[in-house]
């Protein structure tokens, strides 16, 4: 389970950029995790739960956004939803090897005091 070496990289971001700008406490952390990003949600919420517990973000209410794939064609360079297993474009019908969106795991924002 990769995820909780993931969550725990997240929360050391979250930590050490909060500990830089004065923050005692997040209450709140928004993440996105992309549908082909080869992460669970319900394995990063889990992570979340455990490893949270006495650090800077126990208690911080956590959202998860799970964003869309969106490719780009190669040669129209149309934006769209590409469409396993394929990943042909709509327009041109051409095939789809770059993606801009929904493969990655980050962290969108977080507030604290």
């Amino acid at each position: 389970m990769h995820e909780l070496s993931l969550v725990s990289s997240l929360m050391q971001i979250i930590g050490e950029d909060a500990r830089k700008r004065g923050l005692q406490k997040i209450n709140r952390v928004s993440l996105i995790i992309g549908e082909m990003s080869t992460s669970s949600s319900r394995a990063i919420e889990f992570a979340l739960e455990h490893l949270c517990k006495g650090t800077i973000l126990d208690g911080a209410a956590f959202e998860i956004t799970i964003e869309e794939l969106q490719g780009k064609c190669d040669s129209c360079s149309l934006l769209f939803k590409p469409s396993p297993p394929f990943f042909l474009c709509p327009s041109c019908g051409k095939g789809c090897s770059s993606f801009t969106k929904g493969r990655q795991v980050y962290i969108d924002f977080y507030e604290g005091e």
